[in-house]
């Protein structure tokens, strides 16, 4: 049985978006709008972690606790999870292990949305938790243009 979580909001950035590889293991989430998180984001061309490249989310943690774009922005897509199965499967996909996140690849952070554009008649947000980058910095690879991860 899973533990009902109303209200736990996530921001993804990279193929968990609409019409990416992994935007499957959100069936049943409900998608709550776009937005703008503060970061910059940096493929990982391959790891260990998966056999195809992906986004890294990397933040300034002084512009992330104030919201400001000076170190780059990255669109987002805010989705409201059901439960925590979806959760932890999730944490799976993104290498995190909330009992030892200095070990994990990422890492899990509320943080603002410096700006967000919710469903017609949805609510408005002002932070959602989002997978950071906390793995080695060598092996990240070029910087994504713009802050927007194109489905591969």
């Amino acid at each position: 049985m899973t533990t009902p979580m109303p209200g736990r909001l996530l921001a993804v950035y990279g193929t968990l978006r609409r019409g990416d590889r992994n935007h499957h293991l959100l069936a049943g989430a409900q998608f709550r709008g776009t937005g703008l998180v503060a970061g910059r984001l940096f493929e990982v061309p391959m790891s260990s972690y998966r056999p195809y490249a992906y986004p890294a989310l990397v933040v300034d943690e002084a512009q992330q606790a104030h919201g400001a774009l000076g170190g780059g922005r990255v669109e987002v897509e805010v989705v409201q999870l059901p439960d925590a199965a979806m959760l932890a499967a999730l944490d799976e996909l993104e290498a995190f292990d909330p009992d030892e996140p200095d070990g994990s690849e990422f890492v899990r952070r509320l943080v603002p949305l410096v700006e967000f554009t919710p469903v017609p008649g949805g609510p408005a947000l002002t932070q959602a938790e989002v997978f950071v980058y906390a793995g080695d910095p060598a092996q990240l690879g070029a910087a994504v243009p713009e802050g927007r991860w194109l489905p591969r």
